[in-house]
């Protein structure tokens, strides 16, 4: 923690040696209440920011999550003849742009609150970070899910397009794909380490899972 201006100024009138100068002032509790108070604001504010984060952890991780199972479960429909193909495409379609935009916002998340999540953890996020824009998430979310039109080809957004961005994202098999992003129970996938960095934020800073859900 950085003290204040005031601070600094008071400290800085002993001599170079270390010994107190002749005019310091004797040390009282009053001297250091300022001091005391800024520490507790600094660390309530953290804490503040660490209930921000831990809540848009688990609101992604559920996204994801979320968006894996619901294509699961309409795949399992579609091989046993209950979806067709149209539907089966329409739900690929709906989950993952779920799934893209929710880890297009880790991305946010870091520049927003990587410094306040256990130094641990960090290293994980960032790779995370640099996968995702190593497959092209971002793109994807500018060019196929935010607008019909592409502005640097001047025409609408083909279906072409958005098959070879996608294979890009995906880089094999759908079903490696999505045991990378969750599978039920492991912690090795991103919604394992969503879940993990999020469980260290609120034993870090003493979070219970009430101050989310009441929020």
């Amino acid at each position: 923690m950085i003290p204040n201006q005031n601070w600094w100024r008071r400290t800085s009138r002993a001599g170079k040696s270390g010994q107190k100068s002749e005019n310091a002032l004797p040390a009282s509790p009053l001297t250091s209440q300022p001091l005391a108070e800024n520490t507790m604001i600094k660390k309530q504010e953290l804490r503040d920011r660490a209930v921000d984060a831990i809540d848009i952890l688990n609101d992604l991780m559920n996204e994801i999550m979320t968006g894996v199972e619901v294509y699961n479960h309409y795949l399992v429909k579609h091989k046993a003849g209950i979806i067709s193909f149209d539907g089966m495409a329409s739900a690929q379609r709906l989950c993952f742009t779920s799934i893209f935009l929710a880890l297009n916002k880790i991305r946010e998340f870091n520049r927003r609150y990587l410094r306040i999540v256990p130094e641990y953890y960090r290293v994980s996020l960032k790779e995370l970070q640099d996968i995702i824009v190593e497959r092209g998430i971002p793109d994807y979310r500018d060019h196929c899910i935010g607008h019909i039109w592409d502005s640097s080809a001047n025409q609408p957004v083909k279906h072409s397009e958005v098959n070879r961005r996608l294979s890009v994202i995906i880089g094999g098999k759908t079903v490696d794909f999505l045991n990378w992003l969750h599978i039920t129970g492991k912690t090795e996938t991103v919604a394992g380490i969503l879940e993990a960095v999020r469980d260290a934020l609120m034993t870090e800073y003493s979070v219970g899972h009430d101050e989310i859900i009441d929020r």
